[in-house]
């Protein structure tokens, strides 16, 4: 099942609470719980990939941050 941007827009819109200002009602009703699964998947999705890029990155900047004041002499508060 593909969906254009019209698709998307409309479904997106109806699960923001917005009625439809679209002409097919009847397959925007009937696609309402499939796409709820699909939007819930996608965002759970995409918080797991932040979440894992965001833990990745956080450790990097911190070893750098930590390498970089190493090779700083201790009294370098001005």
């Amino acid at each position: 099942m593909t969906f254009n941007g019209k698709t998307l827009l409309a479904l997106y819109l109806n699960i923001e609470g917005f009625t439809s200002v679209f002409s097919n009602k009847s397959v925007f009703v009937g696609n309402i719980f499939l796409v709820k699964i699909v939007f819930r998947a996608s965002m759970l999705f995409k918080i797991l990939f932040y979440a894992l890029f965001l833990k990745k990155t956080v450790f990097a900047n911190d070893w750098d941050l930590n390498l970089e004041q190493r090779s700083l002499p201790m009294d370098n508060k001005h």
